[in-house]
């Protein structure tokens, strides 16, 4: 079937377009054609054209609304929704435990051999990221099932001093509330021999 055989196609109305020359003069008037609505051959592209951008815009409301995620009302949730699930704790497989073994281990080691007080600090907090507390003593009464001695003590005057911890040479560590390993400290020793 042929479409020019139904007929001839409708024009589109033409938009009057007013023009004045002079202030005070009189205005001309002059039929222009609709340019949104006609091509050079009379057809209705113009209407596509507003058709076609309609969609884009549909589109794209369509695509945020996927990929930008919608705010999560305040306030109290219905009796019938779901509670989330709690966090998974992390289960390391034994490569990966003993991955972390040696790391830790290494990491201990290096803030033994360190004399910076800096790179101390961070490793200890590096440490303390992954649950490794450290004990430090200092000034606590010596306790022989939670500090190892390094002889010789450090004698003291000072009453108050005798059997506390004068210094720490290595940390000790815990772990998930066990002891991974004790700190070695030099313990204050109260000098008998000038009392009288």
């Amino acid at each position: 079937m042929n479409v020019d055989s139904l007929g001839p196609r409708a024009t589109p109305p033409a938009v009057l377009a007013t023009t004045t020359s002079v202030p005070g003069t009189a205005s001309t008037t002059t039929a222009v054609p609709n340019p949104v609505a006609t091509t050079s051959d009379g057809s209705g592209v113009g209407v596509g054209i507003v058709i076609l951008i309609a969609a884009l815009a549909g589109l794209v409301a369509f695509a945020a609304g996927r990929f930008i995620r919608p705010s999560t009302p305040s306030g109290p949730t219905p009796a019938t929704a779901q509670k989330a699930p709690e966090p998974a704790t992390v289960v390391l497989d034994s490569r990966a435990a003993e991955q972390r073994e040696r790391l830790v281990e290494a990491i201990i080691d290096a803030r033994d051999r360190s004399e910076s007080r800096a790179v101390n600090h961070r490793l200890g907090k590096a440490l303390e990221d992954v649950g490794i507390e450290t004990i430090d003593p200092t000034g606590q009464p010596f306790d022989v099932e939670q500090h190892a001695a390094q002889p010789p003590p450090l004698v003291t005057t000072d009453p108050a001093l005798d059997g506390t911890v004068a210094e720490v040479l290595s940390y000790g560590y815990r772990e998930a509330g066990k002891i991974r390993r004790l700190p070695v400290v030099v313990v204050h020793l109260l000098d008998r021999s000038i009392q009288t």
